[in-house]
């Protein structure tokens, strides 16, 4: 199997530099849940994530009373709901992020920093597991290319569930290309999003021109965070040949539900690798996460 170059600057930059310091969260359990989805099976695993120390976290299978790990969609989102706590914000990670070292590292990092921040008001992390941890990133894009149904029924039944029939969604880096491929391939045309979050998105910006339609169709209100100094998305950028979404702005007319922030100098407070990568700036910078907040949070805002 061939890999190219840029691929594995990818991976060495995924590996090494999203090694993200966050530690010191307490000990407390934390409101955070995973979906894991396995591609090509209508089965799932989930689950919740429990804090063993203060820097390492282990994920806690949910499992049924003959010891199968895998549960129906509609049986998974019912054991979440019965523990969630009334304002659950989804999230799908991005390439390589459903390995052990960076799983723990986003988990605490939403815990100490996200969900701890006096404006927020996000009561749980729902993690979307997906099957990223390929050596090839053309791997993960045929990963997504299967899993597509999983997502899109994912959202839709747990918006049924939920007290406005609509769930917040955040995507990181490549989570964005899970999101965008299950709207562009037809999985998802249903309004199930209020609120959706496309943080460094790697995404082509030719189809974003295309089916920014179909984004704003699903979602009520979108918010766009980019940056111009990204070195994971420059790497991205290399592999694709393509200018991501997370970079620029977009040289074209915005429809009205969308707004785009510029990151590009916004302080990185918490992690010297974070500063260097400018990739995870959704968790590790102070003023992003007060945007994210604000716009998750707007008072007697209505759907």
């Amino acid at each position: 199997m061939k890999i190219r170059l840029p691929e594995i600057l990818l991976i060495c930059f995924m590996m090494v530099t999203q090694n993200l310091l966050f530690a010191q969260a307490d000990t407390t359990q934390s409101h955070q849940f995973f979906i894991q989805i396995e591609p090509e099976n209508q089965l799932v695993k989930c689950g919740r994530y429990l804090e063993l120390d203060t820097m390492q976290i282990t994920k806690i299978f949910f499992t049924k009373t003959d010891s199968s790990l895998f549960w129906t969609m509609d049986e998974a989102l019912d054991l979440l709901f019965a523990r969630q706590h009334g304002k659950p914000l989804y999230f799908i990670h991005g390439f390589y992020g459903a390995s052990p070292p960076l799983t723990q590292r986003t988990v605490l990092a939403f815990k100490k920093l996200y969900l701890k921040d006096s404006t927020n008001e996000t009561t749980d992390i729902i993690h979307l597991v997906w099957d990223s941890n390929k050596l090839n990133y053309k791997q993960s894009k045929e990963a997504i290319a299967k899993s597509r149904t999983n997502l899109s029924d994912i959202l839709r039944k747990a918006a049924q569930r939920s007290a406005n029939q609509k769930v917040d969604l955040l995507c990181h880096s490549m989570g964005n290309q899970f999101l965008m491929e299950t709207i562009k391939g037809g999985f998802l045309t249903e309004n199930v999003i209020h609120k959706l979050i496309l943080a460094a998105a790697d995404f082509d910006m030719t189809d974003f021109v295309v089916y920014q339609q179909g984004l704003s169709f699903v979602a009520d209100k979108i918010l766009v965070l980019y940056n111009k100094k990204d070195k994971i998305l420059a790497v991205a950028r290399l592999r694709n040949a393509e200018r991501r979404l997370g970079q620029r702005l977009p040289k074209t007319k915005i429809l009205p539900s969308f707004t785009f922030i510029n990151c590009s100098k916004m302080k990185i407070n918490h992690s010297l690798i974070a500063k260097l990568n400018r990739h995870t700036y959704f968790l590790a910078s102070d003023e992003v996460r007060r945007q994210i907040h604000s716009f998750l949070h707007t008072p007697k805002d209505k759907v």
